[in-house]
């Protein structure tokens, strides 16, 4: 009987330490009380290898439409229309602060960033040779504040391999023109 005795205490000495540890434990995590958290976001570039822009650098601008599942600016804020995000130090910064509710938010993304848009069509051009990214929707909400943003290259790079083969001349090319394509669009 006395050794049932010790195991019962060691038992209940084991029950305590546990709940013990349990309440210290949730006492340590943070709770948010508001029921809100501020955007965060990750952008990635898809098949870098390929690419004229094979990673982000700091200095980077790209713009963001956080919209609501109506499609409107997520909970009514201008703040969520073309806000701007900034890499700095290996870090995304977005210049709006967009706190996320329970709802969700989709995130879409396009770079480089344009200031003064007032609409989600974004204007490009090839002329300037610029590596013009976008990425599909993306979602977020206070549980899951931290967007990860595939970027995808919105253009193709031609490259021409051309080979002399039996050709015994110089093999000089003057020029090289891809005729029907559109240089402008949105």
């Amino acid at each position: 009987t006395y050794k049932r005795i010790i195991m019962k205490q060691k038992i209940r000495l084991c029950l305590c330490m546990a709940l013990l540890g349990m309440n210290l434990s949730s006492c340590t995590q943070e709770e948010n009380t508001d029921n809100t958290a501020k955007l965060r976001i990750f952008p990635t570039l898809e098949n870098p290898t390929r690419a004229v822009m094979n990673n982000f650098v700091n200095g980077n601008q790209i713009g963001l439409f956080v919209m609501a599942a109506n499609g409107g600016n997520y909970n009514d804020c201008d703040c969520s229309f073309n806000a701007m995000a900034s890499l700095n130090a290996s870090v995304w910064t977005v210049n709006q602060n967009i706190e996320l509710t329970s709802a969700k938010a989709d995130i879409y993304a396009y770079y480089p960033y344009k200031a003064g848009l007032n609409s989600t069509t974004i204007p490009v051009e090839v002329a300037s040779q610029t590596d013009y990214l976008f990425a599909t929707k993306t979602t977020a909400d206070v549980n899951n504040p931290t967007a990860t943003i595939p970027m995808k290259h919105a253009l193709a790079l031609n490259s021409f391999v051309l080979k002399k083969g039996s050709y015994s001349g110089i093999g000089k090319v003057t020029k090289i023109e891809l005729k029907n394509t559109k240089t402008e669009g949105t």
